[in-house]
């Protein structure tokens, strides 16, 4: 009994003294961490910051890696399991000048050694803009404007002949520095329509036809004196897995798209073949109907929206789309799109696709007409970022918030704690996107030690990571482990430590223990039994885990080394 009292007496000395994760000695933080609490998700957060650099923190706001470029960022940046960023560039001077412009990809590993690029951008040809994605068997979507010159549009039923920048995605396979196989492409002009003039090509009934997309819609004020070259502006692209299937968002048709990424290239320029039997026509479409005349303003649904993503079925949900919907007073809005029982997205002969209404939407108070990004959080909170001004927040299912982080860092680099960044400075602060990645994300070997955090002239904090009550499944950083080594005397030995083959425990200690786990210190599990004094721990990869013994009555946390 006295060992169980001491036990709990540790768990709530523990938690009361992390109970608030940030204390600033009576001052106001303006940058870096603003918030965390316990029903933050505790993960690794990446944004953009200034003009070339990348930045990874922890919830704490506290720097864990670093990535610099020769080249400005482009819209988006993703992170591997391996550490390696995969980042848009800014790079090549071209005819296409578009909101989002990039010009190349390139990969860089935890050390910021250039691992890969591929420039992809040619004058009257095609640029990479905004997004790219990258994909499981190691290739890279990326999206791209193609171009078409003014009288070949003209013949193809623009209303007008200014030259056109359709929307194109080509995947690519890595291959040396600077070189690339393309694998696969697809671009909307293989599936346009226009109902203007009968003896131009792709004539048809539009609203019979919503798997088209109108050639005269759209807009963006480039070139031609009727409609903008960049008329659909896509600004996102993400690969549905489980489906095969790509999900494309357009700001300037107010409309989100989903396409087969299962059919050939010449499948995918054609109406027919790939796992859907449609080639690369429009599977899906929601946001505006009145696009393919199928409603009126009224039932318009997004306006100047970013950031599609598709949010994948769970036991208590159908699978849904979330977007940053900009022009709708700044919301995070996601629906269900109907999916028939064979996998195909049902409309009715003439009706628009359904839903008819968001499932839900929250008021994310995004001020940034542009940009903007939401990401679903495995514990089912939403992580949002205002590109404007680099706030990035994370909101429970109920919507309260439970973790804010403003980015610190401008176009000069990082600023002093006590900055006001609300000064009217568009995009000095800002970020495109953020993304958050679980601590089991990345792989164990990796140097996940916090370095400080990222602005300047920081006020005194005493912000810790928030860790579940289960021993087993802690997120625990060597700080914390620690704390607990210090405040419990124990009598236990472990040997060898560092370890190689197996791992000897040891303890004096009267109550035995039930099971043990031993788990990287981002928390993922790699052994876990009942306990024996003695753990084969031969197929370890070299670093540092988290030994956890679990008993009836009291569990201990060690740090152990494996060589």
């Amino acid at each position: 009994m006295i060992e169980q009292t001491k036990f709990g007496v540790l768990l709530v000395l523990f938690f009361g003294l992390f109970l608030f994760a940030t204390s600033a000695l009576g001052q106001n933080p303006t940058v870096g961490l603003l918030l965390n609490t316990p029903e933050a998700f505790n993960g690794y957060t990446l944004f953009i910051g200034g003009q070339k650099s990348t930045y990874l923190v922890n919830n704490c706001g506290e720097l864990i890696n670093k990535w610099e470029s020769p080249f400005s960022a482009g819209s988006t940046a993703y992170l591997m399991p391996n550490g390696n960023l995969v980042r848009a560039i800014r790079i090549g001077s071209t005819n296409f000048q578009g909101g989002g412009i990039g010009g190349g990809v390139e990969i860089v590993d935890w050390q910021g050694n250039l691992v890969w690029n591929y420039e992809y951008y040619e004058n009257s040809s095609h640029h990479q803009h905004h997004d790219i994605e990258p994909l499981p068997n190691g290739n890279i979507l990326i999206l791209a404007w193609g171009y078409v010159d003014g009288p070949t549009a003209f013949i193809n039923g623009r209303e007008n002949d200014g030259s056109v920048w359709p929307t194109q995605i080509v995947e690519v396979e890595p291959l040396g520095i600077g070189e690339a196989n393309i694998v696969w492409q697809w671009t909307v002009w293989d599936h346009i329509i226009q109902d203007i003039d009968s003896s131009r090509l792709n004539y048809g009934n539009v609203f019979e036809h919503p798997e088209l997309v109108n050639a005269n819609l759209g807009g963006g004020g480039f070139q031609g004196s009727l409609r903008g070259a960049d008329w659909l502006h896509c600004n996102s692209i993400e690969y549905i897995e489980e489906h095969d299937l790509i999900l494309l968002s357009s700001k300037y048709l107010n409309e989100v798209f989903i396409i087969d990424h299962s059919t050939s290239t010449e499948e995918a320029a054609s109406h027919t073949g790939g796992n859907y039997g449609k080639g690369g026509d429009l599977l899906y479409r929601w946001g505006n109907p009145e696009n393919y005349k199928r409603g009126n303003p009224s039932d318009r649904k997004i306006r100047g929206q970013h950031d599609a993503i598709w949010l994948p079925k769970t036991d208590s949900s159908a699978a849904q789309i979330m977007v940053v919907n900009n022009g709708n007073k700044g919301t995070v809005d996601a629906w269900t799109p109907p999916v028939t029982l064979d996998g195909n997205f049902f409309i009715n002969q003439f009706q628009p696709f359904g839903p008819a209404d968001f499932s839900w939407s929250h008021n994310a108070e995004i001020r940034s007409a542009v940009g903007c990004s939401a990401r679903q959080m495995p514990n089912g909170n939403i992580l949002y970022c205002d590109a404007q001004t680099g706030l990035i927040e994370e909101v429970t299912v109920d919507f309260e918030k439970v973790w804010q982080y403003q980015n610190p860092v401008n176009i000069i680099g990082p600023v002093d704690q006590g900055t006001d960044t609300n000064d009217g400075s568009f995009g000095g602060f800002g970020s495109f996107r953020a993304e958050k990645y679980a601590p089991n994300y990345l792989d164990t070997t990796l140097n996940l030690i916090a370095q400080g955090v990222v602005e300047l002239l920081p006020y005194e904090n005493t912000c810790s990571l928030f860790v579940a009550a289960a021993i087993d499944s802690m997120l625990i950083d060597s700080m914390l482990i620690d704390i607990i080594y210090e405040i419990d005397d124990f009598e236990i030995e472990i040997y060898p430590n560092p370890a190689k083959s197996w791992l000897t425990i040891s303890s004096s200690y009267k109550h035995q223990f039930d099971w043990l786990t031993i788990s990287s210190i981002n928390g993922q599990a790699f052994i876990k039994q009942a306990f024996t004094p003695k753990v084969d721990v031969a197929g370890l990869k070299p670093g540092l885990y988290v030994l956890s013994l679990v008993g009836s009555q009291s569990s201990i946390v060690r740090k152990v080394m494996i060589n």
